[in-house]
């Protein structure tokens, strides 16, 4: 009976890096406050990395793996990205807000020392 070729591990491993496409292109690109623009996987991969960890930045990295390892929904991915970082925004303009708040009142409160 013949033994059936197996290839080397390594030749699998070339046929799966092949298999991944960070260059999918957005169909809408992703327009960021600072100016930026993402249009690839790639590009979103890059950014959500600058991001700081959160529930909704777990979800989007692994949309964008998806859609660059398996060919998953791009749609999806982008839905994604743009939420993570519209929540990121959002908690960074809160946090960058209260600690305003803190410093005025702390402000207020020595500038009119209880009587």
């Amino acid at each position: 009976m013949p033994v059936p070729h197996v290839p080397p591990a390594s030749d699998v491993l070339r046929e799966k890096h092949k298999a991944v496409n960070w260059s999918r292109l957005f169909a809408i690109p992703i327009r960021l406050q600072d100016g930026g623009v993402l249009f690839t996987l790639k590009d979103a991969a890059a950014k959500i990395l600058e991001t700081p960890a959160s529930p909704s930045c777990r979800v989007a990295a692994q949309k964008i793996l998806d859609a660059a390892l398996r060919g998953g929904d791009m749609a999806s991915a982008q839905a994604a990205v743009r939420l993570a970082l519209l929540k990121n925004a959002r908690d960074h303009a809160s946090r960058v807000s209260g600690s305003c708040l803190q410093a005025s009142d702390q402000g207020a409160a020595s500038a009119n020392p209880p009587a």
